[in-house]
């Protein structure tokens, strides 16, 4: 026996399902075959499975498993507001999903997406129903899309990449709205590539490597 979680691999053929033991992790169970899955994580909370599927023609779309992969439900996909507008003056609408984080112990049924074009969507009824919670940033380019970490303390913070930078976007618990970006560079000077912002037992933390030197970074806020 052993605690450690699955791990779940997205493939452009469905979703891989590993599941640890004596001699290391093995392939348990193919999921969602002949689908591209974009990005698959599994909720602690629930043990709910979300995967990212990029069907191409018909778009994106969002599904959920209760039962560790073996059934499949369609939920539906977060959608930008009516009016919303990217910088160049085009509406805005869902490309892709990237990115699934969980909200803390405390808030069940919190979930946050991201998207590109560049978004944050956030659901407090296991996906039900989507609000936006940073929909093309204002303050910053069109940007792609977010990484996010939901601390426990309720603490929300996002990582957006564009361009060869990178900005850390943070909204305090029970916050209208996030501060003001904050631009990631390295300490030699150079922008980070593609860093991570990760939230574990209470400690928040930015990961990523320098583009100048390749050297790993790691950022506390």
């Amino acid at each position: 026996m052993t605690d450690r979680p699955p791990l779940l691999l997205g493939t452009r053929k469905g979703l891989l399902r590993f599941e640890a033991g004596p001699a290391g992790y093995r392939l348990a169970r193919v999921s969602l075959e002949g689908v591209p899955v974009a990005y698959a994580a599994r909720d602690p909370r629930s043990e709910a499975i979300w995967a990212c599927q990029d069907h191409g023609h018909w778009g994106q779309k969002l599904a959920r498993s209760t039962n560790g992969g073996e059934d499949w439900e369609e939920v539906a996909a977060p959608k930008y507001p009516e009016g919303v507008t990217r910088p160049n003056g085009d509406a805005a609408t869902l490309k892709y999903l990237w990115c699934f984080q969980h909200g803390g112990a405390d808030q069940p049924g919190r979930i946050y997406f991201g998207t590109e074009p560049g978004g944050l969507f956030k659901s407090d009824d296991d996906g039900a129903t989507w609000a936006p919670e940073v929909a093309i940033a204002p303050s910053l380019p069109d940007h792609k899309s977010p990484n996010i970490a939901a601390a426990d303390d309720g603490d929300v913070w996002v990582v957006v990449n564009e361009f060869g930078k990178s900005h850390l976007l943070h909204r305090a618990d029970g916050a209208a709205s996030f501060g003001a970006p904050l631009e990631l560079v390295a300490p030699d000077d150079g922008p980070l590539d593609d860093p991570l912002v990760v939230s574990n037992g209470g400690e928040t933390a930015v990961i990523g490597s320098s583009a100048a030197t390749g050297a790993i970074w790691l950022y506390r806020p």
